[in-house]
């Protein structure tokens, strides 16, 4: 790949991670708010993004040593860093959500009332827990 080349894969997969990482900031804040035809589009967004990279290093194979942190390229490798940790985050809050959303429906089912009270009628400690988790979320 040329010099001039290399600039512009360059530029175009810089261009895609910025672009990505706006599109993480809006899931974060859409799984926050629970909003999921929100999220529903953001996952058409974010797949469209990935795509468009992976077609990007596809074409231009040698454009792979652009994600090296050796090479001169350090911007890209930062964003690509910065765009994985922020989807761990989104991740995480999916993973959270999804456990409270579990938790709720098992009390309202009442297949999780077992264990929640002891002999005495005071919370057991693992239902306390529980309780101060889901105050938190």
């Amino acid at each position: 790949m040329g010099s001039n080349q290399a600039s512009e894969v360059a530029q175009t997969i810089s261009a895609d991670l910025q672009l990505l990482l706006r599109v993480l900031a809006a899931e974060r804040i859409a799984l926050i708010h629970h909003d999921t035809e929100e999220l529903a589009s953001i996952t058409e967004q974010k797949q469209t993004i990935c795509q468009a990279i992976a077609h990007t290093v596809q074409a231009h194979p040698e454009a792979q040593s652009l994600f090296e942190s050796d090479t001169g390229h350090k911007t890209i490798t930062k964003l690509a860093l910065a765009a994985k940790e922020s989807n761990l985050v989104n991740g995480k809050i999916l993973h959270r959500s999804q456990q409270s959303v579990r938790e709720i429906l098992n009390i309202l089912s009442g297949k999780s009332l077992e264990g929640l009270y002891g002999q005495s009628g005071q919370p057991t400690p693992e239902a306390d827990a529980n309780s101060r988790a889901f105050a938190r979320a």
